[in-house]
Protein backbone atom coordinates (compact mmCIF):
# COMPACT_ATOMS: atom_id res chain seq x y z
CA UNK A 1 0.00 0.00 0.00
CA UNK A 2 2.83 2.52 0.62
CA UNK A 3 4.56 1.66 -2.89
CA UNK A 4 1.18 2.68 -4.04
CA UNK A 5 1.34 6.08 -2.67
CA UNK A 6 4.64 7.29 -2.79
CA UNK A 7 4.60 6.05 -6.31
CA UNK A 8 1.31 8.33 -6.99
CA UNK A 9 2.40 11.12 -5.02
CA UNK A 10 4.39 14.17 -5.97
CA UNK A 11 5.16 15.83 -2.80
CA UNK A 12 5.40 19.81 -3.02
CA UNK A 13 6.75 21.44 -0.08
CA UNK A 14 6.66 25.06 0.33
CA UNK A 15 8.27 26.01 3.85
CA UNK A 16 8.66 29.95 3.20
CA UNK A 17 5.84 32.36 1.72
CA UNK A 18 6.54 33.76 -1.66
CA UNK A 19 7.68 37.33 -1.69
CA UNK A 20 7.51 39.11 -4.75
CA UNK A 21 8.35 37.30 -7.96
CA UNK A 22 11.67 34.96 -7.90
CA UNK A 23 13.83 33.49 -11.18
CA UNK A 24 14.07 29.72 -10.64
CA UNK A 25 17.44 28.28 -10.27
CA UNK A 26 18.02 24.84 -11.91
CA UNK A 27 19.63 22.83 -9.13
CA UNK A 28 17.59 20.05 -9.14
CA UNK A 29 19.44 16.78 -7.60
CA UNK A 30 17.92 13.32 -8.18
CA UNK A 31 17.45 10.56 -5.33
CA UNK A 32 21.25 9.26 -6.13
CA UNK A 33 22.95 12.91 -6.32
CA UNK A 34 25.09 14.24 -3.43
CA UNK A 35 23.64 17.55 -1.65
CA UNK A 36 24.73 19.23 1.15
CA UNK A 37 22.66 19.33 3.82
CA UNK A 38 22.32 22.28 5.94
CA UNK A 39 19.54 21.82 8.49
CA UNK A 40 16.87 23.42 7.05
CA UNK A 41 13.60 21.53 6.95
CA UNK A 42 13.36 21.04 3.45
CA UNK A 43 16.69 19.26 3.45
CA UNK A 44 15.66 17.07 6.36
CA UNK A 45 12.88 15.74 4.50
CA UNK A 46 13.99 15.59 1.49
CA UNK A 47 16.94 12.96 2.89
CA UNK A 48 13.56 11.07 4.62
CA UNK A 49 11.94 11.22 1.81
CA UNK A 50 15.12 9.54 -0.40
CA UNK A 51 16.01 7.41 2.15
CA UNK A 52 12.44 5.75 2.00
CA UNK A 53 12.57 5.34 -1.61
CA UNK A 54 15.98 4.04 -1.46
CA UNK A 55 14.73 1.55 0.75
CA UNK A 56 11.63 0.97 -1.34
CA UNK A 57 13.97 0.73 -4.81
CA UNK A 58 16.02 -2.28 -3.22
CA UNK A 59 13.17 -3.82 -1.34
CA UNK A 60 10.87 -3.94 -4.35
CA UNK A 61 12.73 -3.81 -7.09
CA UNK A 62 12.03 -0.90 -8.62
CA UNK A 63 13.06 2.17 -9.58
CA UNK A 64 11.57 5.63 -8.22
CA UNK A 65 13.26 8.83 -8.31
CA UNK A 66 12.98 11.83 -6.22
CA UNK A 67 13.57 15.50 -7.65
CA UNK A 68 14.51 18.18 -5.37
CA UNK A 69 14.88 22.09 -6.34
CA UNK A 70 15.18 22.69 -2.25
CA UNK A 71 16.04 26.57 -3.01
CA UNK A 72 12.07 26.13 -4.14
CA UNK A 73 11.06 23.96 -1.71
CA UNK A 74 9.98 21.48 -3.96
CA UNK A 75 10.39 17.50 -3.64
CA UNK A 76 9.06 15.37 -6.72
CA UNK A 77 8.62 11.60 -6.92
CA UNK A 78 8.25 9.78 -9.70
CA UNK A 79 8.09 6.19 -10.50
CA UNK A 80 9.59 4.19 -13.01
CA UNK A 81 7.18 4.82 -16.13
CA UNK A 82 7.36 8.22 -15.93
CA UNK A 83 9.11 9.91 -19.06
CA UNK A 84 9.86 13.37 -19.69
CA UNK A 85 6.66 13.88 -21.37
CA UNK A 86 4.46 13.15 -18.57
CA UNK A 87 7.09 15.03 -15.60
CA UNK A 88 7.20 18.19 -18.68
CA UNK A 89 2.81 17.55 -18.53
CA UNK A 90 3.31 17.49 -15.30
CA UNK A 91 5.29 20.59 -14.80
CA UNK A 92 3.08 22.65 -17.10
CA UNK A 93 -0.10 22.63 -14.96
CA UNK A 94 2.07 24.50 -12.35
CA UNK A 95 2.86 26.93 -15.01
CA UNK A 96 -0.94 26.93 -16.27
CA UNK A 97 -1.84 27.37 -12.58
CA UNK A 98 0.53 30.37 -12.01
CA UNK A 99 -0.71 32.01 -15.24
CA UNK A 100 -4.90 31.40 -14.61
CA UNK A 101 -4.34 33.09 -11.05
CA UNK A 102 -1.88 35.96 -12.39
CA UNK A 103 -3.79 38.92 -12.21
CA UNK A 104 -4.10 40.60 -16.58
CA UNK A 105 -2.62 43.63 -14.87
CA UNK A 106 1.02 41.96 -14.33
CA UNK A 107 3.22 43.27 -16.88
CA UNK A 108 3.99 39.64 -17.74
CA UNK A 109 0.98 37.81 -17.57
CA UNK A 110 0.38 37.94 -21.27
CA UNK A 111 3.66 36.41 -22.31
CA UNK A 112 3.06 33.62 -19.41
CA UNK A 113 -0.67 33.11 -20.12
CA UNK A 114 0.01 32.66 -24.05
CA UNK A 115 3.20 30.43 -24.21
CA UNK A 116 1.54 27.75 -21.40
CA UNK A 117 -1.39 27.65 -23.66
CA UNK A 118 1.08 26.96 -26.56
CA UNK A 119 2.96 24.23 -24.49
CA UNK A 120 -0.07 22.75 -23.27
CA UNK A 121 -1.14 22.69 -26.67
CA UNK A 122 2.02 20.78 -27.62
CA UNK A 123 2.38 18.55 -25.53
CA UNK A 124 -1.20 17.47 -25.49
CA UNK A 125 -0.48 16.84 -29.37
CA UNK A 126 3.00 15.62 -28.80
CA UNK A 127 2.27 11.92 -30.23
CA UNK A 128 -0.62 13.31 -32.59
CA UNK A 129 -0.85 16.19 -35.69
CA UNK A 130 -2.34 19.69 -34.85
CA UNK A 131 -5.70 20.31 -36.03
CA UNK A 132 -6.59 23.26 -38.87
CA UNK A 133 -8.07 25.03 -35.05
CA UNK A 134 -4.91 24.17 -32.80
CA UNK A 135 -2.49 25.64 -35.74
CA UNK A 136 -4.89 28.86 -35.74
CA UNK A 137 -4.54 29.26 -31.87
CA UNK A 138 -1.30 28.53 -31.39
CA UNK A 139 -0.65 31.36 -34.42
CA UNK A 140 -3.44 33.65 -32.54
CA UNK A 141 -1.46 33.50 -29.06
CA UNK A 142 2.01 34.21 -31.17
CA UNK A 143 0.41 37.35 -32.29
CA UNK A 144 -0.71 38.13 -28.86
CA UNK A 145 3.23 36.90 -27.56
CA UNK A 146 4.37 39.97 -29.92
CA UNK A 147 1.72 42.54 -29.23
CA UNK A 148 3.06 41.78 -25.46
CA UNK A 149 6.50 42.06 -25.54
CA UNK A 150 6.18 45.15 -27.93
CA UNK A 151 4.28 46.63 -24.83
CA UNK A 152 7.07 46.05 -22.76
CA UNK A 153 10.12 47.78 -24.67
CA UNK A 154 11.67 50.47 -23.32
CA UNK A 155 10.74 53.97 -24.71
Amino acid sequence: MIIAILVCIEVTYIFQKCKGHKQIKHNTAEYFGTMPFKGRRIDRLYEQIRSTVDHINQDEDMDIKVLADTDSGIIRIYDQDTDSLKRATSSLYDLLELSYSTAEHHPYWALLYNAAEILKTILDKWEADFSRDEIDDMTWRIDELSIALRKLEPT
